[in-house]
C-alpha cells in the first residue's frame, strides 16, 4: 500500500490533520471545563455572600444560638438548589441541609473553612464523604463588629459539569471522526491529482522504444514532471544522434 506515492501523500496528511484536530479537541474540553468551573464558582460565591448577609441580619435580632439554623440551612438549600452548611468559628456545624446535624464532624480543618477564616473567602473542590461525590465548596465568614460569628458555606455537585463535559467530548469525537473521513477523501483526491502525471509518465516510459525515431514522451503537466519529460526527450534525441554514425558504419550499437 505505502509503495504507491498517492498513499505516501494522503496518509501523512490525514494523520497530521487528525493530530491537530485531537489537540484542538483537548484544548476545547479543558477550556470548557475551566469556564464551567468559573461559572459555578461565581454562582456559589454570590449565593454564599447572600447567605452570609442573611445570617448577619438574623444575628442582629437574636443570638445565633437561639436560632434554628439547621432548618434555616434546609430552607436556603431548597431555594438555592445547593447544599448549605452553617459553621461556627470553632468548626462545629450549626446547620446542615443534606445530613443529620448530630452526625456532622467538626469542619474547622476543611480547606475552604481555613481559607475563609484567614483570607475572608474559601474555595475548595474535593470529594464529599457526606454526598459521595466531588463537590465545589465556597465559604465566606459572617462578621459582626469585626468578629467572625459564623461561616456560611454553599456547595454544589460537579456531576452537572462532568455530564456537560462528557456530552462535549462525544460531540468532539464525532466531529473529529467525521472530519478525518472527509480529510481522507480529500487527501486521496489531491494525492491522485498530484500522482496522475507520474503514473502517465511511467506508462509512457514503459512503452517507450529507442528504435522508433519518432517515439518520445509527451509532457502531461507544466510542473517538475513535465520538465522531466522534456529533459528526457532531449537526452533521447542526443543519444539517437550519437548512435546514427554507429548505425551507418554497421556496428551493432545495441551491444554497447
Amino acid at each position: 500500500m505505502f509503495r504507491q506515492i498517492r498513499w505516501r501523500i494522503a496518509v501523512p496528511f490525514v494523520a497530521l490533520f487528525s493530530i491537530l484536530l485531537l489537540g484542538l479537541g483537548i484544548y476545547l474540553v479543558n477550556f470548557i471545563r475551566q469556564t464551567k468551573v468559573q461559572e459555578f464558582e461565581s454562582q456559589l460565591s454570590a449565593e454564599s455572600y447572600l447567605l452570609a448577609d442573611f445570617i448577619q441580619s438574623l444575628s442582629l435580632e437574636n443570638e445565633l444560638d437561639l436560632i434554628d439554623l439547621d432548618n434555616q440551612a434546609k430552607h436556603w438549600a431548597a431555594l438555592l438548589g445547593a447544599r448549605v452548611t452553617i459553621i461556627a468559628p470553632d468548626g462545629s456545624v450549626m446547620g446542615e441541609s443534606d445530613a443529620v446535624l448530630e452526625a456532622m464532624d467538626n469542619h474547622l480543618n476543611r480547606p475552604e473553612i481555613q481559607q475563609a477564616l484567614s483570607d475572608g473567602f474559601g474555595r475548595s473542590i474535593r470529594f464529599s464523604q457526606t454526598e459521595g461525590e466531588n463537590q465545589m465548596y465556597i465559604a465566606v465568614p459572617v462578621q459582626e463588629d469585626g468578629q467572625v460569628i459564623a461561616i456560611a458555606r454553599v456547595a454544589l455537585s460537579l456531576r452537572q459539569i462532568e455530564a456537560e463535559i462528557s456530552q462535549v467530548v462525544r460531540i468532539i469525537i464525532l466531529s473529529i471522526f467525521t472530519a478525518a473521513i472527509f480529510a481522507f477523501v480529500l487527501a486521496t483526491f489531491i494525492a491522485d491529482y498530484i500522482a496522475r502525471p507520474i503514473y502517465q509518465l511511467t506508462d509512457q516510459i514503459k512503452n517507450f522504444s529507442f528504435t522508433k525515431p519518432g517515439d518520445r514522451l509527451f509532457p502531461t503537466s507544466e510542473d517538475e514532471i513535465g520538465q522531466f519529460a522534456r529533459i528526457f526527450n532531449e537526452l533521447v534525441a542526443q543519444l539517437r544522434s550519437n548512435m546514427t554514425p554507429l548505425k551507418q558504419s554497421g556496428v551493432n550499437w545495441w551491444l554497447y
